[in-house]
């Protein structure tokens, strides 16, 4: 006896095109006999495999969908397929913005990683001609510790929230001009609030700032001079381009890297995996715009290889942006954690001690491609 049409899984529940087909069971007159298997695999094909190139926006992927079902009726047998699933289209609500596909409560790290890597090696490269530049958008929560000045020797820690656009020289993403604003500044307790009170570091309004790198001349130098470095925080889309992409290859020279990170600060704990970690998760803050989908895919499946690595149960918050987050353990209680988009799980940020008083984030709202600084 055949199984009914709308007989799917749980785990189906979020895919828009098994709930579409599930529908469709009372459209089956005359079709041939393994219609519905060959309609489930079309819709899958097209759906989780399509063959637009990236990452196509909410309106694009709900279009696709309905081509994808409407070549699956015609491989059923079905007249008339674009029609029906047009108005089965009209009938649904667009999918949930922030669905995680392939991740629940128990999934694995390593699974989580994998789906992770699929997702990243079909994102499309960015493309950067010569003389262009990267612009980069962030919101930030960090913790700014303050020491000596006007008010003497005492320390003082506050939480300083705002956000900050950059334009980047793709030739070591070095920062040419940065502005943004200093939108909250909050003492993290009553004796620092004292302090920052009596020294006037608390502002009634945001503090806009608008700055040249001074440093760039001398960055430019220093990479010309000793050529880019993992470790020290000197990469180029070229030296990027000659990682290698094999996830075990590729974590050899990432813990030698790692190694070297934790030698110049003579560290003994946490160990050089965590050190990996948090390497990764550099790379992804400071140069996830030149890094090739296959390095990323790469990296992630390089991560997965980590003992240790942890998926944060539930979402994360990042101010107003909501994440899944990968941790890993650093020193005592402190965890460092990349944090992906739920829908589509392209890196977005990184956290610091989630949930202790000296949480920092930072989270990317925008990148493009630009042909002079200040171009938005």
């Amino acid at each position: 006896m055949d199984e009914p049409m709308n007989r799917y899984t749980p785990a189906d529940a979020g895919d828009p095109g098994l709930r579409m087909l599930a529908r469709l069971r009372a459209d089956l007159t005359g079709a041939p006999a393994d219609a519905k298997d060959r309609m489930r695999h079309a819709v899958l094909n097209r759906t989780l495999h399509g063959g637009a190139t990236g990452r196509p926006g909410p309106a694009a992927r709900w279009h696709r969908l309905a081509v994808s079902v409407s070549a699956a009726l015609a491989l059923a047998g079905l007249v008339g397929g674009a029609a029906v699933a047009t108005g089965l289209l009209d009938q649904e609500d667009p999918p949930p913005a922030q669905t995680s596909p392939g991740i629940g409560p128990n999934t694995e790290p390593a699974t989580v990683l994998e789906l992770v890597a699929q997702r990243a090696a079909l994102a499309p490269a960015l493309p950067i001609r010569p003389g262009q530049y990267v612009y980069v958008r962030t919101e930030s929560s960090d913790i700014g510790t303050y020491d000596g000045g006007s008010w003497g020797h005492e320390t003082v820690r506050l939480r300083v929230e705002g956000w900050d656009e950059r334009w980047l020289d793709p030739q070591g993403m070095f920062p040419v001009r940065t502005r943004g604003e200093d939108s909250h500044i909050r003492p993290l307790t009553a004796r620092d609030r004292a302090i920052a009170e009596r020294a006037g570091l608390l502002r009634a309004q945001p503090e806009r700032y608008d700055r040249r790198n001074d440093s760039y001349t001398a960055q430019k130098a220093e990479l010309a001079a000793k050529g880019p470095d993992l470790a020290g925080r000197r990469s180029t889309p070229e030296s990027l381009a000659g990682l290698p992409t094999e996830p075990d290859e590729l974590l050899v020279v990432l813990r030698s890297a790692a190694a070297k990170q934790a030698d110049q600060y003579a560290a003994t704990e946490p160990g050089v995996d965590a050190y990996t970690f948090a390497l990764v998760a550099d790379l992804f803050q400071a140069y996830d715009p030149i890094i090739s989908p296959e390095l990323r895919a790469a990296l992630y499946r390089a991560v997965a290889k980590l003992p240790g690595v942890k998926l944060v149960q539930g979402r994360v918050k990042l101010g107003g942006h909501t994440g899944i987050a990968l941790t890993y353990p650093m020193r005592g209680k402190e965890r460092k954690e990349i944090v992906l988009d739920p829908a589509t799980y392209r890196f977005i940020g990184v956290r610091s001690n989630a949930g202790g008083v000296d949480e920092s984030w930072t989270v990317v709202t925008d990148t493009r491609v630009v042909d002079v600084v200040g171009q938005t």
